[in-house]
This record gives structure tokens, sequence and C-alpha cells, in this order.
């Protein structure tokens, strides 16, 4: 009885101080793309990237494949990596912004704050990108990757203003709807050489995925 007791005990203190996954109910979106999610804390996450074409009122996001015309463009906007469907979609900050919404009813894409508070449930950012990351898809050395928060990031790079893809494989990029100044807005990072998860900001013509959150 005793030896039950204390095996009892054990388990319910791994339970209170883990980041153990737990399933939420799911969402949709527009585009009819379902998405599994995960309870971290007191906030639910997709468990996946955005990869929806039009915004939550059913008006399509602008797909736009030339560098000249996205760097111009002063609304949203999403482009495929290498414009290859398989890799994903990448949104412009604009999209983020838009009034219609990316995410689905009920979601939106996470403030900074929102960010920083996922950080603070996973030890800290120091130790966060590695309990965020998949274990597999990241060339090596896929620092601490455990994916023990169940987020599963996939590092699908980024499209930059210099009309250049970069970094799928090695690093992840989220944006965040925390604005950093009439041309840039704030973002997360995290690479394939890191366990943590970082903050940044970048040019709010970068394409960069978006991963929403549960109002």
């Amino acid at each position: 009885m005793k030896n039950s007791l204390i095996i009892l005990l054990i388990a319910l203190t791994t339970i209170l101080n883990s980041n153990a996954q737990t399933s939420g109910n799911g969402v949709i979106d527009i585009d009819g793309n379902t998405y599994k999610t995960i309870l971290l804390g007191k906030q639910e996450w997709m468990m996946d990237n955005l990869k929806v074409t039009k915004f939550k009122n059913g008006q399509p996001i602008p797909h736009i494949q030339d560098s000249i015309v996205w760097n111009a463009w002063k609304n949203g906007a999403y482009v495929f990596y290498k414009n290859d469907t398989k890799h994903g979609i990448l949104y412009n900050w604009m999209a983020v912004n838009d009034v219609r919404g990316v995410c689905p009813t009920g979601w939106h894409v996470p403030a900074g704050f929102e960010w920083d508070t996922l950080a603070k449930y996973l030890g800290g950012d120091e130790v966060a990108g590695g309990k965020m990351k998949a274990k597999l898809h990241w060339e090596t050395p896929n620092t601490s990757a455990t994916n023990e928060s169940g987020f599963h990031a996939l590092p699908k790079g980024m499209y930059g203003v210099n009309g250049s893809f970069n970094n799928i494989g090695k690093n992840a990029y989220w944006w965040s709807s925390t604005e950093h100044g009439v041309s840039s807005a704030w973002g997360r990072e995290i690479g394939f050489n890191e366990s943590g998860l970082f903050a940044g900001h970048g040019d709010k013509r970068d394409g960069l995925s978006i991963r929403c959150i549960k109002d």
C-alpha cells in the first residue's frame, strides 16, 4: 500500500510539473482546412501554421509572386516559399493587421505578450524553442528539440523584401500582431541550432508564417 501511494504521488507530481500535451477542440478555417489544437497553460494554439487563402469574410487574400509587386504592395498578401505549395504559406504583416481577419472566427494572431506568456509557460525564452520544435525536418543539430509542448514548430523560412527566400530547414518565423513602428512589426523566431524562442522585429513586407491562438 505504501509503495502504491508513493508511485501515485510521483505520477501526480510529474503531471503537475510538466507541459504535457492536452488536445484542444480543433478549428476549421474559411477554406475548409482543419487544424488540430493544443492547450498550453490557459492558451489554446493551433498545432500547424495557418494556410488560408481568404480572409474570414470570404474575400481572397492576394497571392503575389512577383517580388517587385510584393515590395510595393500596401495591403495583405501571401506567397508560397519559392512558389512551391508544399512548403506552406508566408504572409506579410498587412494581412495580419487587416480588419477582415486571417484567423478563423474566435481566433486571432497572437500579440507579443501572448507569445511571452507561452514562452514563460514553457520555462522561459531560453528553452521554450526546443520544447516547441518538431523532432524532424530541421537541419542538424536541431538543438534541444523535444516537441514536448506539442506545438510542432517547423522551419518554414521567410520571404525577404529583397525578393529572396531564406532559411527553410533552419528557422521558423511567426508574426505577432504587435507593431514596432511605421514600417516594422514584432515576430518570434526559432533556429535549428538554438533552444530559445526569440523576439525580433522585421519589415512589414516580409513574408512570415502565422500561428493562430484562440480568443
